[in-house]
This record gives structure tokens, C-alpha cells and sequence, in this order.
């Protein structure tokens, strides 16, 4: 590497005698007459400097294109606004000083179409970041780009660390900190701006009309278990959920002239209301049916379909190599292609979730954000802790009763029947099963075990699901040979087949109720079989567990409701009482949704 310097040609500085020559980078700190000295011969008696005679044009052409592209970068206008998409990044960065890096960085393959789209992707990447950081350098940090507003936000948002954002700055990666603090300022002065005065409501501005719009709520811990239980924080934090995309208009926005924020007393301020709890009574619009609560005799269609699948992939993966997962197999089969959801987050409630004041100001602000997009209902998911007091809210405020519609979350159930499957497996031998084996650490295990680990847990019953399936087999198609052959032969052909377009037949055949007639002489031959029984019991468990799942992954409301119901059982039977209490008053109010409630349901708006 070299630097410029012009000197006279006896190594003084001398305007009328200037030579252009190029001394090695190791020497810059040096005094220039020491360096040339060292360089020089040391039979030469006149200490003249070396000059730089460039054989070809390739040195010049280069500082041609240097000072081309700084020049563009001058006259850039640079980036406007907030957005930090990856078509920002690129209208932001001139058309030259792209093409230099792509061939820096790519070489000859830049000349080449055979690069992967994943590494083309990962290759424009890198030549945007690089650019980026050299608009932000050449213009001493006046002008900002995609990659300087996204990576300062977000890394103060990820740690909230000043000291961290000054040092990505001082490498001329992002902005500086008092710049973050002006940039999420004027996010807040634009989002106030669509604030409603009497309850505190923030319109989401990525929301739109004549689609409808649900809400989840939930508390925010802190610091909760510290020695002396001081300093602790506890809020409520609310989104706004809709299917559809619409982007947020960040291009006009400027930066705040002040890094602080006046917050209005609205938004601190909460709604009060007097519930009774101990006095409050259940109100239905209609009488509840009890069968909404017994198992039908016959699976309905969506059943069978979900059970018929699960069957299917268990055939298809006996023999199979390699064998594929549950979730592969099933995006694999599935028809379902949700839209993007749009996600706006509100402003948090400085109060704990549990409080009836904090949830009567969740749904006050809810309630606003439905009635401004002309929404007559307003659905709120929470978690069992607190639907139960919303439902208690809802029961005691008249205004609530034909608008507000609790829901239970879907994950907060599936952890909570995962501890129930711990519950009944508890000294089966199930847990040393899974630390013997290799699948969990000792400490996974009790996490599975309580239902604390939802990832961990839904692997180890699948797996486990599987391999019990995989020594059943066999046994359930000798048995289906001697009962049924025309019946096992068609399923063994089906199953063997390794073409795709075979799995929908499959399914069609084993949803039939010659086969399901098959399967429950199976199991009825051995009910003696106290061991086989409790396993077979487990099955059930961990399969009521992958259709609850499926419900909520390809959004089919009906099987929701039905493998909920099958859960309520167990939920009762090994002392889950909170569920056991509010699952039943869960089931009633979703057999009792208004109409177009229901359809935005069935629809797979919501779920």
C-alpha cells in the first residue's frame, strides 16, 4: 500500500520542482527524508529521491475512476426519510460505485450467470453495506443511508446500550447516538399524531379499513426476581394483528430537532372500573348446550382429514430414506397460503396486566382502534391468567357484552397441555427414555416435563410419537392382513408409492370408515394389553396435541374447537384447574360468536 506526496527533487518541498512519488504505507509515520534514505543506494552520492515512473496507464486509469466515483458521491442527494428496505439502499447508492464494488468483491464471476440465487443475494448484500458505509464516510456522516438509520435502531433497540452504538459509529457502521435519539423521536411525534384524546388509542398506520383487525395483550416482567423485589418492572404490552401488507410511510419523515419526548397524560392515565369478582356472573347471549362439551359419535370432516394425514405420514415414513419430519411432510400436503400479517404495535400501558384498570384501558384503546376502521366487534387473545379477569370485565361492564370477544391464546394452551402429557407420563420411564437416548439433556428434560420448553417439548413427542408408530406397524398391518387383505393391500401399495401425487389418495382412502373401522378392532384386540393401553393413551395425547397444532398453523377453526374440547379431559383429570374452569366458558363463548365473527374464523383470518 502507498500515499501520495509531492516533494522537490532534493527531498524539500519546493512548489516550482513538485514530483508526484509513492512511499510505502509502513513509513507514514515516519520523517520522509529518513524513509528515502533507507531507500536509496548507499554508493549514490547525490541523495536524490527515487521517482515513480509508471509503466503503463492502469495507475492513472485508477485514480480516474477514484475520483469519478467520489465526485458522484458528492452529488448524490442521498437517502430521505426512515425506510430501510433493501430498495432504499439501492436507489441510495450511484450506479458506478455498485458496479466497482461487484466486481471487487465478486471477480470474475461477476461476468458469469451461474451464481446461485443465494449467493447472489448474499453477494448484492455485501456490496450494499460496503457502499453504504462509504456515502456515509465521504460525506463525513451529513448523509445518511438505509444501513446507518436501521443498524443504530435496531441496535439500541436490541440492548439499549449508548456505548455500543458509539463504537459501531466510531467504525462508520451506524449513526451516532444523539441521532437514534432524534430519529425515535420523530417516530413518536408521527405516531402521536394519530392519537385519540379521550382514551389514549394509537391508530396503527400500517392498519386499514374493510379488513378486520384483532388484538393480543399481554404483561411485560422485569427484574421480577430480584433479592429484595425492588426495582421491578411491570406493564401491559398490546399489538394490533391484521391480515394483508401495507408498508409504513417513513419517506417523508425527518429527523426530531430534540432527542426528548413530552408524553400526554392520556397515555399514563388509567380507566377506572369497579368489578366484583367474588359477585360477578357468567352472561351468554344464548343457553349453553351441552354438546358442545361431549365427543360426538362420528368425527366430523375436518377431523377425519387431520387424523387421516397424521396416519399417512406415518405409513409414508416407515420405510422410507430419508424420513422426513412431521412439519415437512405437512407443508408439503397443505393447500394453505395466508397472507402476509401486518403487525402494529401499540403503546405500552405503564400498569400490571393483571390489574381490572389496566385491562379496562386495553379494551377502552382496543375498542377505539376497531370503531375508527368502522369494526363493530373487538377480539382480544390473551392468556388464562388474564381472560379470566376479561371475561369477569366483560360479564360486569353492559357496554362490553355485545362488542368484546376474549380469547385464549394458542400457544398458552398448547404449554399447558404439554405439562399435562408430563403429568400423565410422570415414572413412566419416558424421561430417562429421552436422557438415555441422547434426545435431551437432564435439564431439557425437566423443562419438557413441566411444559416450560414449547420448542423442546413439541420435538421430543413427535420424535417419540414417531418411533412408537414405527414398532406398530408392523404389528397393526399383520393384523389388518388377517382381517382385512383387499384393505391392507391398498394401503401398503398407496404407501409404498414414492410419488407425491399419491399422499392425496391416501389420505382420501384412509378417511374411509373401512379403515377406521380396521383400526379400532385393532385397538379394541388389545385392550387387555394394560401397557399397550397406557401407550396408546399417550398416542392420543401427543396426536390431540399435532391437531390442536395443525389448527393453528393452517388456521381451520373447527378442528381448534374440537381438539381443545378433547383436551378439557385431561386438563381436569390431572389438576389443571384453571383451565378445567375457564375451558368450559372458553367453549361456550366461541359456539356463540356473532356472524361476522365467526366467518373471519372460519375464514382463517384470526387464528
Amino acid at each position: 500500500m502507498y500515499f501520495f506526496s509531492m516533494m522537490s527533487g532534493n527531498g524539500i518541498r519546493c512548489p516550482s520542482e513538485r514530483k508526484t512519488i509513492l512511499i510505502p504505507t509502513k513509513y507514514a509515520n515516519t520523517v520522509a527524508n529518513t524513509a528515502v534514505l533507507e531507500m536509496m543506494d548507499e554508493d549514490e552520492s547525490e541523495k536524490t529521491l527515487p521517482q515513480y515512473v509508471p509503466t503503463d496507464d492502469s495507475f492513472l486509469s485508477l485514480v480516474h475512476v477514484a475520483l469519478k466515483i467520489h465526485q458522484e458521491l458528492i452529488e448524490t442527494p442521498g437517502h430521505k426519510g426512515f425506510s430501510v428496505s433493501e430498495d432504499d439502499a439501492i436507489a441510495c447508492v450511484p450506479d458506478s460505485l455498485y458496479m466497482l464494488l461487484r466486481l471487487i468483491v465478486g471477480g470474475q464471476e461477476a461476468f458469469e450467470n451461474d451464481n446461485s440465487e443465494k449467493n447472489e443475494d448474499l453477494l448484492r448484500r455485501k456490496v450494499l453495506s460496503i457502499a453504504q458505509d462509504l456515502i456515509y464516510c465521504v460525506s463525513r456522516g451529513r448523509k445518511w443511508t438505509p444501513k446507518h438509520i436501521g443498524l443504530a435502531t435496531t441496535l439500541h433497540q436490541a440492548t439499549r446500550s449508548k456505548q455500543l452504538v458509539e463504537l459501531f459509529n466510531k467504525a462508520g457502521h451506524c449513526l451516532n447516538y444523539e441521532q437514534v435519539m432524534k430519529v425515535d423521536n420523530a417516530l413518536a411525534e408521527s405516531t402521536l399524531k394519530s392519537m385519540d384524546p379521550a382514551t389514549g388509542a394509537i391508530i396503527p398506520p400500517n392498519m386499514v379499513a374493510n379488513r378486520f383487525i384483532h388484538f393480543t395483550a399481554d404483561n411485560i416482567d422485569i427484574l421480577d426476581e430480584s433479592l429484595d423485589g425492588k426495582n421491578t418492572f411491570h406493564a401491559t404490552q398490546m399489538a394490533a394483528w391484521q391480515r394483508g401488507k401495507k408498508d409504513i410511510e417513513l419517506d417523508m419523515l425527518k429527523p426530531s430537532t430534540s432527542r426528548t419526548l413530552v408524553v400526554p397524560d392520556v397515555l399514563e392515565n388509567l380507566h377506572h372500573v369497579n368489578v366484583h369478582s367474588a359477585t360477578s356472573k357468567p352472561v351468554f347471549t344464548s343457553h349453553v348446550n351441552k354438546t358442545w362439551f361431549t365427543r360426538p359419535k362420528g368425527d366430523s370432516e375436518c377431523v377425519k382429514q387431520a387424523q387421516a394425514t397424521d396416519m399417512a405420514f406415518f405409513l409414508r415414513r416407515q420405510d422410507s430414506e430419508p424420513k422426513p419430519s412431521w412439519t415437512v411432510f405437512n407443508q408439503s400436503v397443505s393447500s394453505k397460503e395466508p397472507e402476509q400479517t401486518a403487525v402494529g404495535y401499540l403503546p405500552i400501558v405503564l400498569a400490571p396486566a393483571h390489574e381490572y384498570d389496566t385491562l379496562n384501558t386495553v379494551v377502552k384503546r382496543c375498542m377505539a382502534i376497531s370503531s375508527h376502521f368502522g369494526q363493530e366487534h373487538t377480539v382480544i387473545t390473551v392468556d388464562q391468567a388474564l381472560y379470566c379477569k376479561l371475561m369477569e370485565l366483560k360479564w360486569c361492564v353492559e357496554e362490553y357484552q355485545g362488542k368484546l370477544i376474549p380469547r385464549l391464546g394458542g400457544l398458552h394452551i398448547a404449554m399447558n397441555f404439554l405439562k399435562t402429557i408430563g403429568d400423565h407420563m410422570a415414572g413412566s420411564g419416558l424421561a430417562e427414555v429421552w436422557l438415555e437416548s441422547g434426545l435431551l439433556g437432564e435439564g431439557a428434560v425437566m423443562l419438557v416435563m413441566s411444559g416450560k420448553a414449547y420448542n423442546k417439548g413439541m420435538r421430543a413427542h413427535k420424535l417419540t410419537l414417531q418411533a412408537l408408530w414405527q414398532l406398530l406397524l408392523p404389528t397393526f398391518l399383520a393384523f389388518a392382513a388377517e382381517s382385512n387383505k383387499e384393505c391392507h393391500d391398498e394401503i401398503s401399495a398407496m404407501a409404498a408409492d414414492e410419488n407425491p401425487e399419491m399422499i392425496p389418495q391416501l389420505i382420501t382412502y384412509l378417511k374411509q370408515e373401512q379403515f377406521d373401522s380396521l383400526l379400532k378392532d385393532f385397538i379394541a384386540s388389545k385392550s387387555e394389553d394394560v401397557n399397550f393401553v397406557f401407550w396408546w393413551n399417550y398416542m392420543d395425547m401427543v396426536s390431540t396435541l399435532l391437531q390442536f397444532t395443525r389448527a393453528q398453523r393452517d388456521g381451520l377453526w373447527e378442528l381448534h374447537l374440537h381438539s381443545f374440547s378433547w383436551m378439557l379431559p385431561y386438563f381436569m383429570r390431572y389438576d389443571h384447574l384453571n383451565y378445567a374452569r375457564w375451558g368450559p366458558v372458553y367453549i361456550a363463548e366461541m359456539h356463540q360468536l356473532p356472524e361476522p365473527v365467526l366467518s373471519e374464523f372460519q375464514e382463517a383470518t384470526l387464528l
